[in-house]
């Protein structure tokens, strides 16, 4: 009963704090004009916003939960960019064959940056790409596509280090670009999201390793697995010996120890740059619950609880945001 009742807790947390009007799909896009500023109509932005909201909704909920309390053009942005991860992201657990991966990855490539030139497809992400164009760097969409095409043909890291720069060249260029989009550029912003998108690709990571195991693929790096013990079919059998909570633990402690440097980072920052920052961060509160709780149940990653949702995770977020603490 509590399970059927989370999406409806969700819903009233939010929409009493402003975020949302519907208990099913929130937060809501709606536009009064019948042509945007960039003579998109107003039907097909408002459908492609929500469109792209309940794409991440589905598959990305704690970041769902996060960019819906983002400012409004940030979070629109957010949004798009994140629809179109999800959408990258997916593409292994749907093809057949790696020829088939490569020629979907493609066809993102060319679809954003066509939509990104002013010429897009007739396609919802893309669409708000578009209209959101001024604020999305294609050069950090290309990146991503380029390293997740990589490891869609290599299918292995071999060590922590190869993990940690996949982590940076997808999720931490998606956050350079959302970063762009608040005007904030320079090497101190950039180390600073480095090291968030390398937390957040880790504990990911981490999420999906039973999904991953039941389909036979294994993403911990060899360097952990040989360290640990830990062999692959072990793994893939689902094992909750010693040598799975050591390897778990190993990439716990390193998502964790990037989270605590990104916070320290952007604290010293200026103030007007961490400020802007701050609605990004916000993140940071759904890997720490995520971390703890797998701490809790001692880093066995097949504990079926772990892959339930946070039912208080909304009611934490709107708290945390609202004291201004992560």
């Amino acid at each position: 009963m509590s399970g059927m009742l989370q999406p409806y807790r969700t819903a009233v947390v939010y929409q009493r704090c402003g975020l949302g009007t519907s208990s099913k799909s929130f937060p809501t896009f709606q536009s009064k004009t019948s042509v945007d500023a960039y003579g998109v109509p107003s039907s097909v932005t408002s459908n492609s916003a929500q469109y792209c909201a309940d794409l991440v909704r589905k598959y990305d909920h704690d970041n769902y939960l996060c960019i819906a309390l983002y400012p409004k053009l940030l979070q629109r942005t957010a949004f798009a960019l994140s629809a179109l991860n999800c959408e990258l992201a997916r593409i292994p657990d749907v093809v057949s064959s790696i020829d088939i991966g490569l020629f979907r990855y493609q066809f993102w490539r060319d679809s954003v940056t066509s939509a990104l030139a002013g010429s897009p497809p007739a396609n919802p992400i893309c669409l708000e790409l578009y209209r959101m164009r001024e604020s999305v760097n294609n050069y950090w969409v290309n990146r991503s596509i380029d390293a997740r095409v990589q490891l869609l043909r290599n299918k292995v890291f071999q060590t922590t280090v190869e993990l940690e720069k996949y982590g940076e060249e997808t999720s931490s260029c998606l956050l350079y670009s959302l970063a762009t989009g608040l005007g904030l550029q320079s090497v101190e912003v950039d180390h600073c999201l480095s090291h968030l998108g390398k937390a957040i690709s880790l504990t990911t990571l981490i999420r999906a390793i039973p999904s991953n195991a039941r389909q036979r693929r294994c993403y911990i790096p060899m360097t952990t697995l040989a360290s640990s013990g830990l062999s692959e079919e072990d793994l893939f059998r689902g094992s909750t010996d010693s040598s799975q909570l050591d390897a778990t633990y190993e990439l716990a402690c390193s998502a964790r120890s990037h989270i605590i440097k990104a916070k320290t980072m952007r604290l010293e920052l200026p103030k007007s740059q961490s400020s802007l920052l701050y609605p990004i961060f916000l993140r940071t509160v759904c890997l720490q619950s995520y971390l703890s709780q797998l701490e809790k149940y001692n880093f066995n990653i097949f504990e079926t609880k772990l892959q339930r949702k946070n039912g208080l995770l909304p009611l934490i977020l709107v708290t945390k945001n609202a004291l201004g603490r992560l």
